[in-house]
């Protein structure tokens, strides 16, 4: 069961019935003592137990609609606990996902995703091939030295031909 906040009555409603109340209930006992003692005093006189009877019932009509608004409240109570309640239940379900979304951003995160993981990916490839290319550089650079020093001495000395026929 759903409720919405629009469906409450507001507290001002609540009070401005009790003032309502209130100002019949002191208007009604303002006339229940004269009522009273005219009765006591005359009880054979049908007018003045006809007027104390009626002063009774105004006053328990009065208490009538006290504990009417009484209960009124009482269920209006009970419907803004569930309706916290559900909105309770609603925030911690709400926690709950932003929990997980926090823990795999932070997963996320510690795993260099996305564009910064692939850069240092990228940057770490890049210094790899580049030393290998300078390695190669200077290793082709000592072969071709080896290379002049053992054979190209006695090839441009004359020592030794590089013609196979001669």
């Amino acid at each position: 069961m759903t409720i919405q906040l629009e469906e409450l009555k507001t507290a001002e409603y609540y009070r401005q019935k009790l003032k309502d109340i209130e100002s019949t209930f002191s208007t009604t006992l303002s006339n229940v003592v004269n009522a009273y003692v005219n009765t006591k005093l005359n009880p054979n006189t049908t007018e003045y137990q006809t007027t104390y009877d009626n002063i009774l019932q105004n006053i328990h009509s009065v208490q009538s609609k006290l504990f009417e608004l009484k209960n009124e409240v009482t269920r209006e109570h009970e419907k803004i606990g569930e309706h916290t309640e559900e909105r309770v239940r609603i925030i911690n379900i709400e926690k709950r996902v932003e929990n997980e979304i926090e823990n795999k951003i932070q997963v996320l995160e510690e795993g260099n995703p996305g564009a910064t993981g692939l850069r240092k990916n990228l940057t770490d490839t890049y210094k790899i091939q580049y030393s290998h290319n300078f390695f190669t550089i200077i290793g082709l650079i000592l072969g071709f030295y080896l290379l002049f020093h053992m054979f190209g001495k006695r090839v441009f000395s004359g020592e030794v031909s590089i013609d196979p026929t001669i």
